[in-house]
């Protein structure tokens, strides 16, 4: 990008890496004209109702990308009733209460408990199915 002062030769300025219709709707475009800079009081080098210099230009732009970044994004009316439905699903299936004791593993000498945790299992990993997640 070339840039001028009267009675200077042009002279290359530093790539901002914006392109000049980025900037334009705040305040700067490319131009042969000098006038103030109504943010920063200093000289704005561009077109001929320039309101603002490139780099004040380039920090409003920068600022309105920050905004629309942390901005919450509206939320689909559709989607939220899919995923609202999908967890009532998924806490019907959910198992009720802690995992039972698995004796094979343990000490408690408890027998006949393998049924209760094969189906405490099955349900849990439905529940996460349901929820789009892998069960743990």
């Amino acid at each position: 990008m070339t840039t001028w002062r009267w009675g200077e030769p042009p002279q290359e300025v530093q790539d901002d890496g914006h392109s000049d219709a980025d900037i334009a709707p705040h305040g700067w475009s490319p131009g042969g004209y000098m006038g103030p800079c109504r943010e920063c009081a200093g000289h704005a080098f561009g077109a001929k109702r320039v309101r603002v210099c490139r780099p004040c230009a380039v920090k409003a732009l920068n600022a309105v990308r920050n905004l629309q970044a942390i901005r919450p994004r509206p939320v689909d009316p559709i989607a939220a009733a899919v995923a609202a439905e999908r967890e009532a699903c998924a806490v019907l299936v959910e198992p009720k209460g802690p995992r039972p004791c698995d004796c094979d593993r343990c000490t408690c000498m408890n027998t006949g408990d393998l049924r209760d945790v094969t189906d405490w299992d099955t349900s849990a990993a439905l529940a996460a199915a349901i929820r789009g997640r892998s069960a743990r």
